[in-house]
């Protein structure tokens, strides 16, 4: 055997000849057919004039009507005793000048104009009222205040000073409802946004759509542009499951208390910026990249023929989808309770369950748990969506069918590959670290086991431990020698550098074992 010290000197990390996670991949199908009829139809149309790539133009559309939907519906004890959410959170990467804003403009310009219509109706009903009021208690605040300066005696200053202070809040809270909501934001600090989701619950729901045809601001603010590098993307992952959030700041209505936010979310992006996203550790163990969607779509470059304007009944029909659903459910005070039939349950619940033997398998989806337990949370969130768009106001009435719910589970399954696709690269570079990092190990040791891999936290269960030792000893890297107890049991496995192997490993194994077991007189 080799004296360590040469080791340490000659030791070289190898190349992992042998190991192939990134292999060719061609892009999944966008699984068209699963799309409602008039959502089809419109994103046909996008392709037809903007040549837009129907994997583009659909999960922007999917991301517009989700936020139309808000807080307006749920289906109660829908999976594992939580409700189902219609709530999407996407971000679409494309090369600069493939023309995302370009498609972006028709999707969002109806949400835009029902928003100027709420606008102007807030202004001329409800802000007279408002703002009348407010005058009347601005009145009763000075006069309570000068009553309480002019008075000496001690209880009535008391008085007057308290029932200012009630006429203040009751100012405030008016001041509130006279604030018109903020139904769409581009850029702006978390701490902004639960300020405006803390003022819109105020006139309806605590919701707003985050949405940008050019997000690499806000995805830098996200990433700790003004927070000094660190990450803040607390509201999105507490917005995608409407977990209360609570805030507390000095600056005056800074601080809020948020009971169920809810944030959908709609970027588009340039592909360095996805590789920024992919790559930021904290994003993931935040949760904000297990539940975003990510899809880097391909968009290529192809000969242009006029094809005239946009078709005016496609146009409309878009219009009414998306105001329609914003005037039900958006609006709503509280969430309509829709229902899911036994059929529908049933298959959502079975792509859960066979998506665990993958999940619990080291070699398959082990290492990004996180990730894949999702899929089917996306699934449900999907069918429930087209559930309204098909069905609209009605959805409510009429049950979610099996077929919607198998067309989510599909879109889920592609929206899956994608974000697998994505993700390859880190996955990759996590595990040649961890094979490096064994190596390194093996180097200081005279064998490894997997419980060392364990104790480095390379592995959280020994399973997960085995497999990179295994594939090293595949690709010749380490040789595995494999070890009986005399009294029985399963075998365990010592994993040698190959010049670090013993010459005689079953003899020297077993004779070293029994020579730490005690011996009869």
């Amino acid at each position: 055997m080799n004296d360590s010290n040469e080791l340490a000197t000659d030791w070289k990390i190898p190349s992992f000849e042998g190991f192939s996670e990134i292999q060719e991949i061609d892009p999944p199908v966008f699984p068209a057919h699963v799309l409602p009829q008039q959502l089809s139809a419109f994103c046909g149309e996008l392709a037809r004039v903007a040549q837009a790539p129907i994997e583009f133009s659909a999960s922007a559309c999917l991301a517009t009507l989700s936020a139309c939907l808000g807080k307006g519906i749920i289906i109660p004890n829908a999976f594992r005793g939580d409700s189902n959410k219609p709530t999407l959170q996407i971000i679409l990467a494309g090369e600069s000048g493939s023309g995302k804003s370009g498609v972006n403009k028709p999707i969002i310009a109806p949400f835009n104009r029902w928003i100027e219509k709420q606008r102007k109706s807030f202004v001329e009903i409800n802000l007279p009222n408002y703002k009348a009021r407010a005058a009347i208690l601005e009145g009763e605040i000075a006069q309570k205040t000068r009553n309480a300066v002019r008075t000496a005696n001690s209880a009535e200053r008391d008085i007057c000073q308290a029932e200012a202070a009630n006429k203040q809040a009751e100012l405030d809270a008016i001041n509130r409802l006279g604030t018109f909501p903020s139904y769409l934001l581009e850029d702006c600090t978390l701490e902004a946004m639960a300020v405006y989701l803390g003022k819109n619950a105020q006139t309806g729901q605590e919701t707003v759509f985050a949405v940008s045809d050019d997000a690499r601001q806000a995805l830098s603010t996200l990433m700790g542009k003004y927070t000094n590098g660190e990450v803040s993307d607390n509201l999105f992952v507490k917005g995608f499951s409407w977990s209360p959030h609570s805030q507390h700041r000095r600056k005056e209505g800074g601080s809020v208390e948020l009971l169920e936010p809810c944030v959908n979310v709609l970027f588009m992006i340039q592909p360095d910026l996805l590789d920024r996203i992919i790559s930021q550790p904290d994003l993931m163990h935040s949760g904000f990249l297990q539940r975003v969607i990510l899809d880097e779509v391909s968009w290529p470059v192809t000969d242009y023929c006029d094809p005239g304007a946009y078709c005016g009944a496609i146009l409309d029909g878009w219009e009414s989808l998306v105001t329609g659903l914003l005037d039900f459910y958006r609006t709503a005070k509280t969430p309509y309770q829709a229902s899911c039939s036994k059929e529908a349950k049933d298959a959502l619940i079975a792509y859960y369950n066979r998506l665990n033997a993958r999940i619990n398998n080291p070699g398959d989806l082990g290492d990004i748990q996180s990730v894949a337990r999702r899929w089917a949370e996306w699934a449900w969130r999907l069918a429930l969506n087209f559930h309204c768009i098909i069905y609209r106001e009605k959805a409510i009435e009429i049950p979610l069918e099996v077929q919607t719910a198998q067309n989510g589970i599909v879109l889920s399954e592609y929206y899956a590959q994608r974000k697998l696709f994505a993700l390859n690269c880190t996955r990759d570079n996590r595990k040649q670290e961890v094979r490096s990092r064994i190596l390194d190990l093996a180097q200081d040791k005279e064998f490894v086991l997997a419980a060392d891999v364990q104790r480095k936290r390379l592995a959280r269960t020994a399973a997960e431990a085995r497999l990179p030792l295994d594939q090293l000893a595949a690709a010749g890297h380490l040789k595995r020698l494999e070890v009986r107890l005399p009294k029985g049991g399963p075998p365990s496995y010592r994993y040698y550098l190959p010049e670090k192997y013993p010459i005689a490993p079953a003899t020297n194994a077993i004779n070293e074992i029994n020579a730490e077991i005690p011996q009869p007189f």
